[in-house]
């Protein structure tokens, strides 16, 4: 089975701010505290393991960005607390980024951002810091070559390594402690497969008092669907959930959060592109009368295929959308 995982370091559990042990440990998950937003394809890497992977044709159009930006009000409005940025590639690449960021940070959410890394030059990791956001950076392999093999992009580790050592100075005097836990706002993510399990402790170690670490598995989607090395998952009895509640049941993302696509789909979560156009849009009347719709078909999916944390990592994902159907 598919398990997203986060590993403690040293005396004190590091917590990434806005993750759901995050806001467990800070007053307890409410209802709805995240808002997953996907922005439209563009990605400068080619990675073998993309569960995304798609720059299809759609007969939508891309939410505009005063669209993005009443969204992002809508959320502050409704108390959300966290946008996750995901993205279907690299979100940095957009050139709206810091807007929507500065958008976010006003509304008064943490800017949650999963990326490769490649962009987090010097002044944007800057001003990232600067408007309170957390980092969740993609970092497969210390090696030079496996790392590259899996961006598919040479010369990208010394990149990455330039930039994570820019981040580990810049973030520093972000580091702070809350009920015993050690708050941090970059985390550095891992996809565990046959070729790099060997270097997770050493990832492990990379990461130092700086950074969370997170060992994902894969999702066989995308690219990854044909690199059987990506149907490998690691379980280790000493990692903590990152996305995932403390009783690690469910992904908090998905279960008190909503997820919206790059076009205003209503999706069963960010990475589940498969249930746009099937639970509505929030052009079709704001965010707020779709909150608990995609939470009522999973539940309905799981009367009948059995309850895992992740929908996409369920080991019958691909009838999820024969339910939403009904």
């Amino acid at each position: 089975m598919f398990i997203c995982l986060a590993v403690a370091q040293g005396l004190m559990d590091k917590l990434l701010i806005g993750s759901a042990r995050h806001l467990e440990s800070a007053g307890g998950l409410r209802r709805f505290d995240y808002l997953m937003l996907n922005l439209p394809y563009v990605c400068n890497y080619r990675c073998p393991k993309c569960c995304n992977a798609s720059a299809a044709e759609h007969k939508e159009a891309p939410l505009s960005f005063d669209e993005i930006l009443n969204l992002i009000q809508q959320a502050g409005d409704l108390k959300i607390r966290v946008l996750v940025i995901a993205g279907e590639g690299e979100p940095i690449l957009n050139p709206n980024i810091e807007e929507i960021v500065v958008a976010t940070h006003a509304n008064g959410l943490i800017p949650y951002i999963f990326t490769n890394g490649s962009m987090l030059e010097y002044g944007t990791a800057g001003f990232l810091k600067r408007q309170g956001a957390s980092l969740i950076v993609n970092m497969d392999s210390l090696k030079p070559g496996l790392y590259e093999q899996f961006t598919g992009v040479k010369r990208s580790y010394e990149q990455i390594h330039r930039n994570l050592r820019d981040i580990r100075s810049i973030f520093s005097d972000t580091h702070r402690e809350m009920a015993g836990y050690a708050l941090r706002r970059v985390a550095i993510n891992m996809v565990a497969s046959e070729s790099n399990a060997a270097e997770i402790g050493s990832i492990r170690k990379f990461c130092g008092d700086d950074f969370v670490f997170v060992c994902n598995t894969p999702m066989s989607r995308g690219r990854a669907k044909d690199n059987p090395e990506f149907t490998y998952a690691k379980t280790d009895s000493k990692t903590i959930p990152l996305g995932t509640t403390s009783d690690n049941s469910w992904c908090a993302y998905m279960r008190n959060g909503i997820s919206v696509g790059a076009r205003g789909e209503i999706l069963a979560c960010a990475y589940a592109l498969e249930s746009a156009g099937l639970m509505g849009n929030i052009r079709e009347g704001g965010l707020s009368q779709f909150i608990g719709r995609a939470n009522a078909a999973i539940d309905r999916f799981h009367e009948q295929y059995r309850h895992t944390r992740c929908i996409v990592r369920h080991p019958h994902y691909d009838k999820f959308t024969e339910v939403l159907k009904r």
